[in-house]
């Protein structure tokens, strides 16, 4: 089973009605039955003061999105989603540009920076990295015997991509290092960082399309 990340969504300071607009607007065209529960961070749950409602409930209520509170177990994210790019399951398209940015710039910190700073703990740097949450979100959804799970039907996901104007997967770039790769930036303390593979039926990292 391989994942295919083709759409993005990267605002900051959005209000739930402006979110919920945007959310409505990049699902209306999945083919009925193939859209997975949306994911939202637990953070989501927190009740505001205006309304007393939290920001799941709001979405619910004023656009008709149910979520599923999403699984924030850091390490285990972290290991789950280079587990899937060692196996070359993860690809991602090149107009992806705020995913890429924050795969490369995403890191743990430095010992100089753990010795200035006593509060960084042993998680990779809580900056820039709301699209690697996200990554990491859907990673631990895929159940672990991914290997054998059927994959969806490549005509339905064909006619998808075209539907939308996108480019299909069957169109690979031939320069994938246009945006980087999120392997070689901080090679040493990039948490998705895994070992170049010694045999050539070893394949690994982000593949972009």
């Amino acid at each position: 089973m391989d994942l295919y990340f083709y759409k993005e969504y990267y605002k900051r300071d959005q209000v739930v009605s402006q979110v919920g607009v945007a959310i409505k607007d990049m699902i209306k065209d999945i083919p009925q039955g193939l859209l997975h529960i949306p994911l939202i961070d637990p953070s989501a749950n927190k009740r505001n003061n205006i309304n007393n409602r939290t920001y799941k409930q709001q979405l619910q209520i004023e656009f008709d999105l149910v979520f599923k509170d999403a699984n924030n177990r850091i390490v285990d994210g972290i290991a789950k989603t280079r587990d899937m790019m060692y196996r070359g399951k993860l690809h991602f398209f090149r107009s992806l540009t705020n995913t890429i940015f924050e795969g490369c710039e995403y890191r743990y910190p430095t010992m100089e920076e753990r010795k200035t700073n006593k509060n960084l703990g042993d998680n990779p740097i809580d900056k820039n990295n709301h699209l690697m949450d996200c990554l990491r979100y859907i990673c631990q959804e895929v159940p672990y015997n991914f290997v054998n799970l059927d994959r969806m039907n490549y005509n339905s996901m064909k006619k998808f991509f075209e539907k939308i104007g996108i480019e299909t997967a069957s169109e690979v770039h031939s320069e994938p290092k246009r945006f980087g790769n999120f392997l070689e930036a901080n090679a040493t303390v990039n948490p998705f960082r895994i070992p170049k593979p010694r045999t050539r039926r070893a394949s690994g990292g982000f593949k972009l399309w």
